[in-house]
């Protein structure tokens, strides 16, 4: 009797300890399929060129598809090695499904085909594959013959249509 009662109020306290907001479903939570420290990352892409990340912390999610960085630089080569993109931020996440990457704290993009520097404080999302570039902070964007400051930009590197919300300077040599 005494184990019976004994059992009955762990059991009462037990369901008394649940909330609402308990995960009751193991697909809400996400283990980390793999974790890799001071690690290179290869993100290869239908026939395209791949791109390269080093990060002091990657850590990858294969039901999301995405990955996790710390403290990353990334670059794209083309065939002959000539470096067509690179960057770095302090942290990141890249969409593997859709191929966009999200960079956050000091975040910077060079084109080098344009010799085009994109840099914010703030973040900074760049589509691998449409080259499309979003930008929000304090956005500082520079190329040969000009340099811009913002806090919102918008751009396309491969049509070079860019767009400034809020310009705050703009200088362009002639």
């Amino acid at each position: 009797m005494k184990r019976l009662l004994f059992l009955l109020a762990i059991i009462i306290v037990l369901a008394s300890c649940s909330t609402k907001d308990a995960i009751n479903d193991p697909e809400d939570i996400r283990r980390a399929d793999m974790v890799l420290n001071n690690g290179t990352f290869t993100l290869y892409r239908n026939g395209e060129n791949p791109i390269e990340f080093q990060a002091e912390e990657l850590t990858f999610y294969r039901h999301d598809n995405r990955a996790l960085l710390k403290s990353l630089s990334f670059r794209q080569e083309d065939a002959s090695g000539n470096i067509i993109i690179d960057g770095s931020a302090e942290s990141g996440e890249l969409d593997l499904e859709n191929e966009i990457l999200y960079l956050s704290g000091n975040a910077t993009l060079i084109s080098h085909r344009d010799n085009m520097m994109i840099r914010s404080d703030d973040s900074l999302s760049f589509n691998v594959n449409t080259e499309e570039v979003e930008a929000r902070g304090n956005i500082r964007v520079e190329n040969e013959d000009s340099s811009f400051s913002s806090s919102v930009f918008y751009g396309n590197l491969l049509n070079m249509n860019f767009s400034f919300s809020e310009l705050k300077e703009a200088k362009i040599t002639i």
